[in-house]
């Protein structure tokens, strides 16, 4: 079993307006997730595979820093770290495939991430999309997948005291006798955190029609 394992997903234009994709990923070790982002690319991509590749090169740098602190602690991690990608075309250009008149214009990411692949830190894998985990950093979901996936990133449900009261609530599936103390703090603690949201918009406004007055 390999330690580390990464899966990343990119949402090609998933910003109607400035038509950026948005690329989400997460990092497990021995099961359990350590590091996670979502975040707005910088640049506009023209394919999917250039908005898959960049997803890619993001989540490589920050596994090449976890690798690196891994070291520093004396736990090597012999073997190149499983990259799951559901865009075959950015795998084969990570893997050292080769370029095409569409792909010459992100070189330099692409060069990044064969790099890394060289020497033996990533491997890019292909895992099809509808077995994807990551979508849930990169788009809106139903509920009963995104729940579905969640678990899956959280580790077994049965373990899971807190979280799995709320899963089998939108899930609707069978799990061990957990208690359900926590999903009403939660509950809770949002609403706090809406409310307050809410009242900061309603400030904002107030003080930008102070301004034009």
């Amino acid at each position: 079993m390999n330690p580390l394992s990464a899966w990343v997903d990119s949402d090609w234009g998933a910003c109607l307006k400035t038509r950026k994709s948005r690329s989400g990923g997460f990092i497990t070790f021995y099961g359990n997730v350590i590091d996670w982002f979502s975040q707005m690319q910088s640049a506009v991509a023209q394919s999917t595979a250039e908005s898959e590749s960049y997803g890619v090169k993001i989540l490589a740098n920050i596994l090449k820093w976890i690798r690196d602190v891994l070291d520093q602690i004396n736990i090597k991690i012999e073997s190149p770290t499983p990259i799951w990608c559901d865009n075959e075309s950015a795998i084969i250009i990570c893997n050292d495939g080769p370029f095409s008149k569409r792909s010459r214009h992100y070189d330099l990411a692409i060069h990044k991430i064969r790099e890394m692949v060289r020497n033996n830190l990533i491997k890019i894998k292909f895992v099809r999309t509808n077995e994807q985990p990551a979508d849930v950093f990169t788009k809106p979901l139903e509920d009963k997948l995104f729940w579905s996936w969640m678990s899956d990133i959280m580790g077994s449900i049965s373990l899971q005291i807190t979280f799995s009261d709320c899963v089998k609530s939108m899930v609707e599936i069978e799990v061990g006798d957990d208690s359900d103390q926590d999903c009403p703090i939660r509950e809770r603690k949002m609403q706090e955190i809406i409310e307050k949201s809410r009242k900061d918009r309603i400030a904002r406004k107030r003080a930008k029609a102070q301004k034009k007055k």
